[in-house]
């Protein structure tokens, strides 16, 4: 018994003791394996349960006891103590989230390596494999895939819908594998226009802007960087807001070769993984997480892609699941919690929440 239990009631001390023994078995263990990570934290939960558990005489006898125990705890080497350290640098995929703490690492919403033209949403068999792999892994998701069978924005994407598109492979951003290299600028162009704003009217802007600009041809980087400075009348007659204009001229900046520094283009960005893309392109002024998620899913294909700032996969997921999120908002802890609750899903993550869209509109799933 350590000194301090002797003021303790006596009818409290069956209770205390065992605890206190909890305590210092642990610095037992820390001198035994001196290459477990340090136990210090257990005297502390230890500590505090029994705080709350006691009355205010015996709180300060048990915090006598554990402060003999620790007291007695030999101090781990500093190499040593830094691998239960956090680092403080925090990815932008972790600020998106809602800074480091609060949210998982930038790992838990996608695949950090490049995806190879056998593992992309282009490819049907891997897809076709990854809807099997889901239906296996998760009786839930089987109940989905059965009533929904593949999302239609894939069979768009492949070109066999009923309507049709001449086997032309259409992405739900609206660009084409025809568009060559400029299909990813193209891309984000579009999502920018589409910000805010319904279906409808998104589409009869964009449709303006592509003209203002010279067609389809002519929306490049280098001809829309020099037109948001030189033709700002003109595309906000096209029904750009000023903001967007901005945002527009500053995408282009970083698809356009400038003194020999880096720049984005399709080559490069289908060489990155998806984080280092995510890095990348949430950086740019009104390229948010939402719209680089879409932009990793529909336009490069990635397969392992979680948009958790999406409401519609979110109420999926909380649908399915059961997972108490906030529906007008996502913050960092509801976002966490869909991480958490789609780990089993990797790597088609990306096929997941497209089965979300189905399920959000769905009463009998």
């Amino acid at each position: 018994m350590t000194p301090a239990m002797g003021s303790i009631p006596r009818g409290k001390k069956d209770k205390i003791e065992p605890l206190i023994k909890l305590a210092s078995f642990s610095s037992s263990c820390l001198l035994a394996f001196p290459s477990r990570p340090p136990v210090v934290t257990t005297h502390t939960h230890i500590t505090s349960l029994m705080m709350k558990a006691l009355a205010t005489p015996v709180k300060r006898a048990v915090k006598s006891a554990s402060s003999q125990v620790l007291e007695n705890t030999p101090t781990r080497p500093a190499k040593r103590t830094r691998l239960c350290v956090r680092t403080e640098t925090t990815t932008q995929t972790e600020r998106a989230l809602g800074g480091a703490g609060d949210a998982p690492p930038s790992r838990a919403l996608h695949t950090s390596k490049p995806s190879t033209s056998q593992e992309t949403l282009d490819c049907e068999e891997f897809v076709r494999k990854g809807i099997a792999k889901l239906s296996e892994v998760c009786p839930k998701m089987r109940e989905v895939v059965k009533k929904c069978g593949v999302p239609q924005r894939l069979l768009v994407r492949w070109g066999k819908t009923e309507a049709g598109t001449n086997g032309k492979q259409i992405d739900a951003d609206g660009s084409s594998a025809d568009d060559g290299e400029h299909r990813c600028f193209r891309a984000l162009v579009r999502s920018v226009v589409y910000q805010q704003l319904a279906g409808a009217a998104a589409n009869t802007i964009h449709t303006r802007v592509v003209a203002t600009l010279g067609g389809h041809n002519s929306v490049t980087p280098t001809h829309v960087k020099t037109a948001c400075s030189t033709r700002e009348a003109e595309l906000r007659a096209a029904g750009l807001s000023q903001r967007k204009l901005e945002y527009i001229g500053a995408l282009a900046e970083e698809f356009v070769p400038s003194g020999g520094a880096s720049h984005l283009d399709d080559a490069s960005l289908r060489a990155m993984g998806a984080d280092e893309a995510f890095e990348k392109l949430v950086k740019i002024r009104g390229i948010g997480p939402w719209t680089v998620h879409m932009f990793l899913m529909f336009t490069l294909g990635h397969a392992d892609v979680l948009p958790v700032g999406d409401l519609v996969v979110a109420r999926g997921i909380a649908k399915l699941y059961g997972v108490p999120v906030k529906d007008k908002a996502m913050d960092a802890r509801s976002q966490k919690l869909l991480v958490e609750a789609t780990e089993h899903w990797r790597p088609y993550r990306s096929l997941g929440s497209m089965l979300m869209w189905e399920v959000a509109g769905t009463k009998t799933v």
